[in-house]
């Protein structure tokens, strides 16, 4: 198989892979904003309906984008808010 039939099914999926991405981010911060204090804890996880829809709409080959988006979704909890955002990654 070369590389480019192993590139192939990507660059067909690649518009669908990061509007799945960009769409699981935006719903998992409008869900953080539901959050109770003091945790994370949300009554409504809309992100979940998001990764649900395009995994049974395009099948298996949406789920890196689901996980691209949980992990910007909880690596941005894991940033302190009281320091400089470079600071702050480190």
């Amino acid at each position: 198989m070369t590389v480019s039939a192993m590139l192939s099914p990507l660059l067909r999926h690649a518009p669908a892979l990061l509007l799945t991405t960009l769409a699981y981010c935006l719903a998992g911060q409008v869900a953080l904003w539901l959050a109770l204090p003091p945790s994370f804890a949300s009554p409504l996880y809309p992100a979940a309906g998001i990764a649900l829809a395009a995994v049974l709409l395009r099948g298996p080959a949406m789920l890196p984008a689901v996980m691209l988006g949980a992990l910007i979704v909880n690596g941005w909890l894991a940033v302190p808010r009281d320091l400089p955002l470079p600071q702050g990654l480190l």
